[in-house]
């Protein structure tokens, strides 16, 4: 488990990751991982193809729109790094990112400091490039939850859009 950024009285720049000992389940750890190139809190984590690197993108802090790649493939601790990379093309924050099988990332909606958001970017991690997709939301959706399904649709569900305290309770799919 990978922790990253978060608030406690100021925006956090911190990775933690959690060392489950599954003999000894209470004497698990906790261990400072890299720090962030950029602070950040309400973003989106994504672990890319491979299993060792997590995609971070937007939340508020440092840059709505700014992404970063942490690797962590060495077995060595002290070489974990967190890197910026390109950044999306909307600021956003209390969106979702979902990793897909050909190992995009999806990142949906979100609030961009002004708005809730319809649109939806799709990273590609072997090239760092961003596209826009063309489709967009039906509804604008900010605290959202996105879930990869087996068919490889994504469900788009619910919402906390912060709009006189009303809550989306409806769902859409996303169809590559």
């Amino acid at each position: 488990v990978v922790l990253t950024g978060g608030f406690d009285s100021a925006v956090q720049g911190t990775t933690e990751i959690f060392n489950y000992n599954a003999t000894t389940p209470t004497s698990s750890t906790w261990t400072a991982g890299p720090a962030l190139a950029k602070s950040r809190h309400e973003h989106s984590a994504s672990l890319l193809s491979g299993n060792k690197k997590i995609l971070l993108t937007g939340g508020y802090g440092q840059g709505l729109n700014t992404a970063e790649i942490c690797d962590f493939t060495s077995a060595t601790a002290s070489s974990w790094t967190c890197a910026t990379t390109t950044s999306m093309s909307t600021s956003r924050a209390s969106h979702t990112s979902t990793s897909l099988g050909n190992g995009n990332v999806l990142v949906i909606g979100g609030n961009d400091g002004s708005q809730i958001l319809k649109t939806i970017e799709i990273f590609d991690p072997t090239t760092l490039i961003w596209t826009s997709h063309a489709k967009v939301l039906q509804t604008a959706r900010a605290g959202h939850s996105s879930t990869l399904m087996s068919n490889g649709k994504v469900l788009i569900s619910g919402a906390n859009n912060q709009v006189g305290g009303v809550t989306t309770a409806t769902a859409e799919l996303w169809i590559p």
